[in-house]
This record gives C-alpha cells, structure tokens and sequence, in this order.
C-alpha cells in the first residue's frame, strides 16, 4: 500500500514538473506564479471585482512580494495608467485591519508613508506616479480607476479543456438530473462531480453559470463540519451555509451575497451539475 501511495505521489508530481504551465487567454504570466491581466476602463472597486469574476472567476490582484510589486510597473508600459485598483482594503490605521481579497493577511506591504488609512477609504490602489514607484495607498471604493485581474497558472491540456483553472478542467452542464447520474455522466468524462478546496475555486465556479439556480456540486453532507467528496479528496475547506432535507450538496447562484453559497438537499433533485477532472498530458495520462 505504501508502495502504491508513493508511486502515485511520485506521478503526480512529475506530471506537473513537465506540464507547460499556462495563463486562461488574455492573462499574462507573472514571475512564473500567477496571472494577470490590465484593464484600462476606469470603475468602482465593486465593479472591478465583479468584472475579475466574470473574466475567468479572477479576484484583482494580490502583491504578496516586492518581486510582484515591481512586476506590476511593467504592466502600465505603452499605457496611460498610472493608479490602478488591487485587490486589498484596510478598514483602519495599522496592517492587521488589512486583508486581501483571497482572504489572506498582509505579509508584504508598499504602502506610502501615512498609510495604510481607512479615513480615505477602505479600498487599496497602486500608483506608479512618486518616487519610489510601485507605493500603495487608500481611496474611496467608488473612485473609478483602472485594475488588474488576477488568476492562478494552470496546466496544458490535451483534451481541449474550455474551463482550464488551476491545473483542474471543469464542465458546466445545464442539464437537470439526480445527483447519482450527475456522478456517473462526469465518470465518463475521466472525472467526478466538483469537490472544492478554496474560496477561490469556490468563486471560480459561480464565473460558470449564467442563471438563477443551483447545481450539484461532489459532496456529501453527512453530519455538522463535514463533507464527504465523491473524488476521495480532503475535506479542507468548508461553505454548507443551509442544511435541507437530504444530505447531497448543491451550490446555490444568485446574483446576492449568497452566491456560492453550499445546501444540502435531497439527492434526487433535479439540477444542473459542475464535472473536475485533472488536465491532461500529451501522453494520455491524467493524474
């Protein structure tokens, strides 16, 4: 067993050593890492984040390094823009009342001297106009500036994945069905229906649809904190906001706070359905 268990370990990881890693079209790739991608409309910080949403489910961009910092200079070459929203707000005078939009505290910092100031604003922007270049500083959520939009590198795909995020390819299926034959149509698409692992991939997933509903996602509900996910992975990250009248988990979509949100419901509802499986390699194999 042990044996297998590294085989399998010892796989996947030279699978992803030899995946070419990738940005979704439109995004450029950032210090080998992640992805971003400039956009030079002027809008509030709201509907900046919703447009990131949209645009491949991205958040605007963190700068987690000064490496990152001085990358983002480089994207205002041959433009006009000089501030641009990033995803952080600080709702008051020190670093530990900053987070960003990936739910992450704040490690590495550029702000001007003064800030971070929610007095301004709670909202964060990056100005390439002073000296030094690259500072942060507070302004009010409803200024319309510039942004970048920001998502995770993923791998090729050989079996033309549309919805590539992440080293994962998802299908949005609109089709109505039990959650027993969601599983079995996504098995025969080498996957299983979603498990998900993060607040982004959960954000991800709402950027799929485009109606007012819910879908099966791959979990089970079986008991308070806990979800049971049909492709064996780990339970690491938890949304079961409303708990129904059966113990399979759908993600609700709505165009409210409670979009993304998790409820369990009776398995022989009839929804539409989200697949994962792994990228694919040129050889076939996926992991």
């Amino acid at each position: 067993m042990k044996l297998l268990l590294l085989a399998g370990i010892l796989f996947t990881i030279s699978f992803y050593a030899y995946a070419d890693i990738i940005c979704a079209p439109g995004y450029t790739l950032v210090n080998e890492s992640k992805c971003w991608q400039l956009f030079n409309n002027q809008t509030a910080e709201s509907d900046a984040d919703e447009s990131c949403r949209q645009n491949g489910g991205g958040i605007l961009a963190t700068l987690t390094t000064a490496i990152d910092n001085r990358a983002l200079l480089t994207m205002f070459n041959g433009t006009d823009v000089s501030r641009v929203w990033i995803g952080l707000k600080c709702t008051g005078l020190s670093l530990s009342t900053c987070q960003w939009d990936d739910q992450s505290q704040v490690k590495y910092s550029s702000f001007a001297s003064g800030f971070p100031n929610d007095r301004f604003g709670q909202c964060v922007y990056y100005s390439a106009d002073g000296s030094p270049q690259g500072q942060w500083a507070n302004g009010p959520c409803e200024d319309k500036l510039p942004y970048v939009c920001e998502l995770p590198t993923t791998s090729s795909d050989f079996l033309n994945c549309t919805n590539n995020y992440n080293n994962n390819c998802y299908t949005a299926d609109n089709t109505t069905i039990e959650f027993s034959w969601a599983q079995k149509d996504c098995q025969t698409q080498l996957g299983n229906l979603a498990s998900v692992h993060s607040y982004l991939e959960n954000r991800y997933l709402t950027s799929l649809f485009d109606f007012d509903g819910s879908v099966w996602l791959g979990g089970l509900a079986p008991g308070a904190g806990l979800i049971v996910w049909t492709d064996g992975s780990n339970n690491n990250y938890y949304n079961l906001r409303t708990t129904g009248n059966g113990t399979c988990v759908s993600m609700d979509l709505h165009t409210d706070s409670s979009n993304g949100n998790w409820t369990s419901v009776d398995c022989n509802s009839q929804l539409g359905y989200l697949c994962k499986r792994y990228t694919c390699s040129s050889d076939g194999h996926c992991p």
